[in-house]
């Protein structure tokens, strides 16, 4: 069945809001022209993806001529509550036409219905709709729970600050240790064959050290012991994962699948990773290979003996589809 299409060469207002309350918030973006309003439910991390984008765009184009100025009320938007959306989204795209110097946003809708055409929204936005967008998304956003320290979950409103995790957490610190920062939770170890890292990871027992400070979500360095066997493992558990407006929930899933293609093409790049059900629930357990942090990509490069891992580590990110490979994360085992 086709869905309308909506095509704006004029928006008359942009803007952003919520219908609920905290921790049970739908969010919208909502746009108007003439006698019409269009009211579209957005996940929160698409909203705050889009937000960031649009403020890239703007810092990245040429000096407005002020003709924006022409209208005052193009920014002056006020929300209001549409009680259900028009549709939800499932994409966003932005475009820049610098004829008319505006942004189009491109919006189409999420199906479930493989023989179902989407609806689409073309909303051409000046840059005070633009700006106004911002500044109103990132209100909303940063009214948002805050999330744990440890795990990244989201903190119940009526919780005062405490998640379940943060027990985990405060007993893995050594009696003698103030913080996790006075001693190095790393440990070096022997090379071990992929079978038998998989053994230990899919029956060890799991104790969480704790999380790895600088990951978007919750990741956590756990030590694992299986018979006289003691490695470490980074746990991801599903819960722990923030939304992505541009892959589905279970980012976890891929760290498994990318493992299992690895391992089937013979290319030694992923540690084994399996699915466990962990202390924070089910998620990917990966081996913990010990590494020179200082050593990566910018520092390996240029040496002859990297050119045809880093090639075959390239194609492997294309097959996988693997959009958030940092320098950082191009690592030289010290296991080989």
């Amino acid at each position: 069945m086709e869905r309308p299409e909506i095509n704006w060469d004029r928006t008359g207002s942009f803007t952003a809001g919520t219908v609920g309350h905290q921790g049970r918030r739908v969010f919208f973006l909502q746009a108007s022209y003439e006698d019409q309003v269009l009211s579209l439910k957005v996940e929160k991390q698409q909203m705050a993806g889009l937000a960031d984008f649009l403020m890239s765009m703007l810092n990245d184009l040429p000096p407005k001529d002020g003709s924006d100025l022409l209208d005052s009320t193009a920014g002056e938007t006020k929300f209001m509550d549409p009680g259900e959306p028009d549709w939800v989204i499932g994409s966003l795209g932005v475009t820049y036409e610098q004829s008319g110097d505006k942004l189009i946003l491109i919006a189409e809708e999420l199906t479930r219905d493989e023989d179902s055409i989407p609806a689409q929204a073309r909303l051409t936005l000046s840059r005070l709709q633009v700006e106004h967008f911002i500044q109103i998304a990132q209100e909303l956003i940063s009214a948002g729970r805050p999330p744990c320290p440890y795990c990244g979950s989201p903190l119940e409103p009526d919780a005062a600050g405490w998640c379940p995790c943060s027990n985990l957490k405060e007993n893995n610190l050594k009696k003698d240790q103030k913080s996790e920062t006075e001693q190095n939770p790393f440990k070096d170890r022997e090379p071990i064959e992929n079978e038998l890292a998989l053994e230990v990871l899919n029956l060890g027992k799991i104790e969480i050290v704790g999380r790895m400070p600088w990951a978007s979500n919750g990741t956590f360095l756990t030590n694992l012991e299986y018979d006289d066997l003691s490695i470490q493992g980074i746990y991801k558990p599903g819960k722990g994962e923030r939304p992505l407006y541009d892959f589905p929930q279970g980012i976890y899933k891929r760290e498994i699948a990318a493992f299992e293609l690895a391992n089937y093409l013979g290319w030694d790049l992923i540690p084994p990773t399996v699915l466990r059900d962990g202390p924070l629930g089910v998620g990917s357990l990966q081996l913990y290979v010990p590494c020179d942090y200082e050593t990566h990509y910018f520092t390996i490069h240029e040496d002859p003996k990297f050119k045809n891992d880093l090639v075959r580590l390239a194609t492997f990110d294309l097959l996988v589809n693997n959009t958030d490979r940092k320098a950082g994360h191009v690592l030289v085992g010290k296991d080989g």
